[in-house]
């Protein structure tokens, strides 16, 4: 049997929470999309585990996957996933080599243009976590992301920052008007 819970909007509407109540006898439970921006909080055996990346069927030694759809800021996978091991659980998480990573860039662009954004007459600030999904998001849809599999290979990653590294300097210079050598977020 296969049961799957899909979100209708994005944000936080609770798909957690119903993967948690449902899927405790999964045998693999998978993110589709979607990052390390809301969480959600799991308790299994009386413990309470605080993932915002990590699927929460971890706890429960279920297969956690991280699908295509994902970005995947490595440094929060890696922080979960210890987390949960030195906590005495040894998580199985993939993470599908097409699923795209949040760079660096990614959140310094969230914070600028969050900034921007609320600087301005209209206050069109959307309220981000800053941790770079939509500029991860934007550089998925434009092709021009990192992706796992290119964390793999260090000449494809050299090719492909070698390309987007400059795009992000110009929009930071020339369209925000910042100089990236002076400003601390660099």
């Amino acid at each position: 049997m296969t049961l799957t819970i899909v979100g209708s909007q994005l944000g936080d509407e609770g798909k957690g929470a119903l993967v948690d109540r449902w899927g405790g006898d999964a045998d693999v439970v998978v993110r589709y999309q979607g990052g390390d921006n809301a969480g959600h909080t799991v308790v299994e055996g009386g413990a309470e585990y605080k993932l915002s990346l990590v699927p929460s069927g971890a706890v429960r030694g279920t297969v956690g996957i991280l699908g295509n759809g994902c970005v995947v800021n490595p440094e929060t996978l890696f922080t979960e996933i210890d987390d949960l091991r030195e906590r005495g659980l040894d998580p199985d998480v993939r993470v599908a080599r097409r699923a795209h990573v949040i760079m660096p860039y990614h959140r310094v662009l969230d914070g600028i243009e969050e900034e921007v954004k609320a600087d301005d007459d209209a206050g069109d600030a959307v309220g981000t976590t800053g941790r770079g999904i939509g500029p991860t998001y934007e550089d998925k849809a434009g092709r021009r992301g990192v992706r796992i599999a290119d964390l793999l290979d260090p000449d494809v990653l050299r090719e492909k920052l070698e390309y987007v590294v400059p795009q992000k300097r110009a929009l930071v210079e020339d369209v925000y008007g910042l100089d990236l050598d002076d400003d601390d977020r660099a």
